[in-house]
C-alpha cells in the first residue's frame, strides 16, 4: 500500500469520526424533550403536591408531610433591594393559591412535574398586608440561597420577568411528580445520616433536600453552575452596585462616609495594653488593605469571610469584613500569646462593653484569640428540629479557622448606628454599629449570633484599669489630682446667686465610673467626643472625655431654668457663660458636624 492510499484511509476514518460525533450530538439534542409552558389550570386547594394536604394521604392527616417541622419552616425574603425582611412559612406559601403553577422541568435527575410558587409573583404581586413584599427602586437582582445561606443561583429581575412571560417561570417548588403524575409527593428533609432517608421519601421521585426547592430551566437562566434542583431558604434581593464594607471614602453611597461613622470612637484599655488607646472607625478601617482585585490582602490584619451564626433556633450566614482582633491588639502594643506564656494567655481575658455600658456575654482568652481554629463554620442539620434532642456529628462542621472580628460591614454594606439613620437598609438590618464584634461557633449549639456584640464602645484586655480617670488609674502622679475641686456658681438675671456647689474630680468621675452607677446614669453622664481647640493660632480637633455638662447641671446640680449665667472657678481660672448659650449645640468645623 502506497502513501497515497494510507492518506485516503486516514481521511476516510477522520470523516467517519466527525459524522459519528455529529450524529451523537444530534441524538443527545433530540433526546431532550421540549418542555411545554406551565399550567395554572389545576385544583390548587386539594393538590397532592402540597404538604398542607399531606401529599394526598388520607389515612393520616399529618404524617408524613403535614407536620410543623415542615409547614412551619420559613423562607426569608431579604436584602438591600426590599424594604423589610419578610419570613414566609411553607404553610403560607402553599395557602397562597394565586401565583402557583405546575409544569415539567429538567435537571440532572431527569424530567419531572413540579408545582410551586412563581418567583415573579412572590416579588411583584405579594405586596399586601404586614408580610407584604415591597421592592425598592434600586432592586436589580435576586440571589437564591440554601438553608445554609450558600448561594445556589442568581438572576436579574429582568430574567425573572422574562421567564414568567415565557411561561417557563422560576419556581419555588414544594412538590414533585413523575411524568404521568401517577406518583406525587411533597419534598422532605434529608435523612439523619448519610445514605438514610426521611419519612415520606419516595425513591422514584428523589423528593428529599426540601422542603422548598429552586426549580427552573437551568440551560436558559441563572448565572451559577446549577445542575441539580436544591433547597432554597433565602431569597436575597440585591442592588446592582453595592457600596462595599467600609465607611471611609465610600463614594458609592457617601452617607456612609459621614463623620458620625468614620470618627466614631472605639476605646481600647486594660492591663495588657498598659494604657488607654483611643481609635476611630477610620483608624481601624485604614489598616485593612485591598489588592488590585479589591480583595482583602492575605496575611494582613483584614478579614473578609462568611460566618455561620445562630440565634438559638434561627441560623444564618453573612459575609463580614473587619480586622482580626488578636492581630489588632498586638498592633496596639499587646504581647503575643507565645511571649505572654501559656498560663497567662489562658487566664488573660478580653471583654467588650457596648455604648450603653452593658458588658458582653462572651469573653475570650488571649490564647483563644490567637487560635482561629477554636472557631468554626457549622451547617444546621436538617434533622435538628430545635427541640434540643439533636446530637451533632462531625459532618455538621464545615471548616475551622475563623478569627474574632472587629467588623465594620456586613454583606457589602457598612454598619449604621441606629435604624433611624438615613443610610440604614431595612432589608439588611445593618444597624447596631458602626462596629460589631463577630465570631464563629465554638461548637454546634453555640448561640454566637445572639452573643454578637453590637454598638461596640470599649475593648478591655486583662484587668480593667481606668487609665482615663484620676480616681481609678494606677498612676500615682495622676491619682493625686482626684481631690481637686471645682466651684460652680449659678446666678439669676439680676446676678444673684441661686445655687452654689463645690464638687471634686472624684465625685464627677464617679457619676460615670462609680461602683453602683446604673447603665442608665452612665449613659446619661458619660461623654467622649471630638472638640475643637485653638493652638498656636490653628484650630485643631482633639478627643476629650468627661461628663455631659448639660445633664450634669440639670440632673446633678438641679438647675431649674436657663435664664441667667453660670461661673466655673478653679484655682487659676474663672469662666462665666450665659446658660442660654451653654445649652446650644456646637459645631466642629474640622469634622464638619
Amino acid at each position: 500500500m502506497n502513501n497515497v492510499d494510507l492518506k485516503r484511509m486516514n481521511v476516510n476514518r477522520f470523516c467517519k469520526c466527525i459524522i459519528v460525533t455529529i450524529l451523537l450530538a444530534l441524538l443527545v439534542s433530540c433526546s431532550k424533550e421540549k418542555l411545554d409552558g406551565v399550567s395554572t389550570d389545576f385544583d390548587k386547594k386539594t393538590s397532592s403536591y402540597k404538604h398542607i394536604n399531606n401529599g394526598g394521604i388520607k389515612d393520616n392527616e399529618n404524617l408524613p408531610y403535614n407536620i410543623d417541622a415542615i409547614t412551619g419552616a420559613t423562607m426569608t425574603i431579604e436584602g438591600a433591594g426590599v424594604y423589610t425582611s419578610i419570613p414566609l412559612s411553607v404553610r403560607e406559601i402553599e395557602n397562597t393559591t394565586n401565583g402557583q403553577v405546575k409544569g415539567k422541568y429538567r435537571d440532572k435527575n431527569g424530567v419531572f412535574y413540579y408545582e410551586g410558587l412563581d418567583l415573579y409573583y412572590l416579588l411583584y404581586d405579594m405586596k399586601d398586608g404586614d408580610n407584604g413584599i415591597k421592592l425598592t427602586d434600586k432592586s436589580y437582582k435576586v440571589i437564591l440561597k440554601n438553608s445554609n445561606r450558600e448561594s445556589i443561583s442568581e438572576f436579574t429581575l429582568e430574567e425573572v420577568k422574562k421567564a414568567h412571560d415565557d411561561k417557563r417561570p422560576i419556581l419555588l417548588a414544594y412538590g414533585v411528580g413523575d411524568n404521568d403524575e401517577e406518583v406525587i409527593a411533597p419534598f422532605v428533609y434529608d435523612g439523619k445520616e448519610k445514605g438514610s432517608h426521611s419519612l415520606g421519601y419516595v425513591d422514584k421521585l428523589k423528593n428529599e433536600d426540601g422542603c422548598i426547592k429552586l426549580v427552573y430551566d437551568v440551560d436558559t437562566y441563572g448565572k451559577n453552575n446549577y445542575k441539580e434542583f436544591a433547597n432554597v431558604a433565602y431569597v436575597y434581593v440585591a442592588e446592582e452596585k453595592e457600596p462595599g464594607f467600609k465607611h471611609v471614602n465610600n463614594t458609592v453611597n457617601p452617607l456612609y462616609n459621614d463623620s458620625k461613622y468614620t470618627d466614631y470612637i472605639i476605646t481600647f484599655r486594660g492591663s495588657e495594653l498598659k494604657n488607654e488607646i483611643t481609635m476611630t472607625v477610620k483608624d481601624i478601617e485604614n489598616v485593612v488593605k485591598y489588592d488590585n482585585k479589591n480583595q482583602v490582602v492575605k496575611n494582613g490584619m483584614g478579614v473578609r469571610d462568611e460566618y455561620s451564626l445562630a440565634n438559638n433556633a434561627y441560623w444564618y450566614v453573612n459575609t463580614y469584613e473587619g480586622v482580626d482582633l488578636y492581630k489588632y491588639l498586638m498592633y496596639l502594643g499587646m504581647e503575643d500569646a507565645k511571649t505572654m506564656g501559656l498560663k497567662k494567655a489562658r487566664t488573660t481575658l478580653v471583654k467588650f462593653i457596648a455604648a450603653d455600658g452593658a458588658e458582653s456575654n462572651e469573653t475570650f482568652s488571649i490564647d483563644t484569640l490567637s487560635y482561629p481554629d477554636a472557631f468554626g463554620f457549622y451547617k444546621k442539620n436538617s434533622n435538628d428540629k430545635n427541640d434540643g434532642t439533636y446530637i451533632s456529628t462531625n459532618e455538621d462542621l464545615v471548616k475551622l479557622g475563623y478569627p474574632v472580628l472587629l467588623a465594620y460591614g456586613v454583606n457589602y454594606y457598612p454598619y449604621t448606628i441606629t435604624k433611624a439613620d438615613e443610610a440604614y437598609v431595612s432589608g439588611l438590618s445593618n444597624s447596631g454599629g458602626p462596629m460589631h464584634v463577630v465570631f464563629g461557633k465554638t461548637q454546634y449549639n453555640h448561640p454566637n449570633g445572639s452573643n454578637q456584640i453590637q454598638y461596640l464602645d470599649t475593648v478591655v484586655v486583662g484587668e480593667d484599669i481606668l487609665y482615663n480617670t484620676h480616681t481609678y488609674t494606677d498612676d500615682e502622679n495622676i491619682k493625686k489630682y482626684k481631690d481637686d475641686t471645682l466651684k460652680i456658681v449659678i446666678k439669676n438675671e439680676k446676678d444673684e446667686i441661686i445655687n452654689e456647689k463645690v464638687v471634686s474630680v472624684e465625685e464627677i468621675e464617679n457619676l460615670v465610673y462609680g461602683e453602683n452607677v446604673s447603665k442608665q446614669d452612665k449613659k446619661l453622664y458619660k461623654l467622649k467626643d471630638h472638640y475643637e481647640t485653638s493652638a498656636n493660632g490653628n484650630v485643631e480637633s482633639h478627643i476629650y472625655e468627661g461628663v455631659d455638662l448639660n445633664n450634669f447641671l440639670l440632673e446633678y446640680i438641679k438647675l431649674t431654668g436657663l435664664n441667667g449665667s453660670i461661673e466655673f472657678k478653679s484655682q487659676n481660672e474663672e469662666v462665666k457663660v450665659s446658660l442660654d448659650s451653654l445649652f446650644k449645640e456646637g459645631y466642629n468645623n474640622v469634622l464638619k458636624r
